[in-house]
């Protein structure tokens, strides 16, 4: 278990969003690997400290609510749903 401190200054800069564990993983640019709970299906998941520094570099004020996978299915279902949604605007017109 890190000390008291370490995890406070641990969080990235951008981020807002509660924090769920700290892990005894790397350090970069103040940021710890973290251990994370899927929204969807509950399952834990890694959030490199790498991948925390580059989320927080493209704008992501948040770190993610949902596994790689739960992610890949969301993304999936959206593409299908506007793949329909185009087909059926060209069928209309």
């Amino acid at each position: 278990m890190l000390p008291q401190k370490a995890r406070q200054e641990g969080a990235p800069p951008n981020f807002t969003g509660e924090t769920k564990d700290y892990s005894a993983g790397m350090l970069i640019d103040g940021t710890y690997d973290l251990i994370m709970t899927c929204d969807e299906c509950h399952e834990q998941f890694a959030l490199l400290a790498k991948d925390q520094v580059y989320l927080a570099g493209r704008g992501f004020a948040k770190p993610p609510k949902h596994c790689k996978t739960c992610h890949a299915e969301h993304k999936m279902s959206r593409q299908r749903a506007s793949h329909l949604d185009q087909f059926q605007n060209s069928a209309q017109a």
